[in-house]
């Protein structure tokens, strides 16, 4: 396995976001009047985030070593709908400027169709298909939601930001399953997935200097997880195998491939 850079190794990183603009809109709501062409089954959310970063050694997202940095900035925009009662849509597009390893442009992050196979007062089995968010981890899948993050910044071990279109979701299809018993709630997802490459860090580090451009490949990701009664106690361990091909532009340079394969334990 190769590693992919996180630009934090031997740092202290100290970060501060800022969330300078956020709204929220869920239908019906009576002071924008949304609920006149919104369905009732439908939400829109959109948040601006602006970072001011300070690191100890090295740079994370700008000249932030030893100085202030404020190339850290998001604006997103995100909604979900009930089509029916077993069938869900939901989308975020952002616009990001993070950096050299992100300057800017817009991305869909995620747009999914999921539908409930089975659904029970005890358990659930759903298919997800589309651009995925990737479930690596506890908070990978929910990092966009701040609530669900134990700090600013992830660990960049694990929910790498320097590659974050590359951790952050993929295209393909998940098969998705919970179960609630007396001693806890079980839960798994396992995805045939295709990784996207459009990083342009990801893209350095691979290619480093040689003509030709990555793609994604069929590649697969499961998370195993466990939640104790009153949610004291959550368990979880995740594989997967992400793999990429070289295409070389000149016949200098050979083809190839590129696999990651992260096992995470959580607790």
């Amino acid at each position: 396995m190769r590693h992919l850079p996180t630009h934090t190794k031997h740092d202290l990183l100290i970060g501060c976001c800022v969330s300078a603009f956020a709204f929220s809109a869920s239908s019906p709501a009576q002071d924008l009047r949304l609920d006149k062409w919104l369905p009732d089954s439908m939400q829109v959310h959109g948040f601006l985030s602006q970072g001011f970063i300070h690191t100890s050694d090295n740079n994370f997202f700008g000249h932030s070593d030893d100085s202030l940095s404020t190339d850290f900035r998001e604006l997103g925009l995100n909604g979900s709908w009930s089509v029916q009662p077993d069938l869900q849509l939901a989308m975020q597009v952002v616009w990001r400027d993070a950096g050299q390893t992100d300057e800017g442009g817009l991305r869909i992050d995620y747009g999914l169709a999921s539908y409930n196979l089975l659904s029970t007062e005890s358990s659930r089995l759903a298919i997800r298909a589309g651009r995925v968010p990737t479930p690596l981890g506890f908070y990978n899948d929910t990092r966009d939601v701040a609530s669900t993050r134990p700090s600013i910044f992830l660990p960049q071990s694990i929910y790498f930001d320097a590659n974050r279109n590359l951790a952050l979701s993929a295209d393909g299809g998940y098969l998705y399953g919970e179960h609630r018993t007396d001693i806890g709630d079980f839960s798994f997802n396992f995805g045939l997935v295709i990784p996207r490459t459009d990083d342009p860090d990801f893209k350095s580090v691979i290619l480093n200097g040689s003509s030709g451009s990555v793609q994604g490949d069929t590649s697969w990701v499961a998370r195993v997880e466990y939640e104790s009664p009153g949610d004291r106690v959550r368990l979880g361990i995740t594989y997967a195998d992400f793999l990429s091909d070289f295409h070389a532009s000149s016949q200098a340079w050979n083809q190839g491939s590129f696999h990651f394969n992260p096992l995470i334990l959580s607790a």
